[in-house]
């Protein structure tokens, strides 16, 4: 772009998941005021050429979550950290020659690093669980799926882990 913008920088999502997944509203605009009131965060205004150019730049900007472009000659694009779908502080209103576009996957990324890192940690501990010269217990290998739902990542590492217990403990 040439506009003082640092290329990619956010560590939630990469560009493309997040180039595909805003729900873009034609003829929308936000209630700017409004939205600040209820504690939406007002990022960043530049000028730009498409829709598309702001939709990336909003990808490539920490927080955001909603753009609102101007779409006549030269569009003014307009970032805006509005929350998680559950706690969503911006209002929109309908307004020619706007388009007001909203991420639409959650970016929980501070839940999914953790579960990773306790995914990892969970099979530490079961190696140390594990008996080194015990024929019944066949070796675990371990596969870390990253699913849309975390709590399915969660369930099926908590069974795997209680199954590798049951196999491991001895009858009481």
């Amino acid at each position: 772009f040439g506009d003082g913008f640092s290329r990619f920088k956010r560590a939630d999502i990469d560009l493309q998941t997040c180039i595909d997944n805003f729900d873009i509203h034609r003829d929308k605009i936000i209630r700017t005021q409004d939205s600040q009131n209820m504690g939406a965060k007002y990022l960043n205004e530049i000028d730009l050429g498409t829709r598309e150019e702001c939709l990336r730049l909003c990808c490539e900007t920490d927080n955001c979550d909603v753009f609102v472009f101007e779409e006549k000659n030269s569009g003014s694009c307009y970032l805006f950290h509005c929350g998680p779908p559950e706690d969503f502080k911006c209002k929109f209103t309908h307004h020619v020659n706007y388009s007001s576009a909203v991420l639409a996957i959650n970016r929980h990324l501070p839940d999914l690093e953790s579960q990773i890192k306790l995914t990892k940690h969970e099979q530490d501990l079961s190696k140390l669980r594990k008996p080194e010269n015990d024929p019944e217990v066949a070796p675990q290998v371990a596969e870390t799926r990253v699913l849309t739902s975390t709590t399915s990542t969660t369930t099926m590492k908590s069974l795997e882990v209680l199954s590798a217990e049951m196999k491991t403990k001895p009858p009481e």
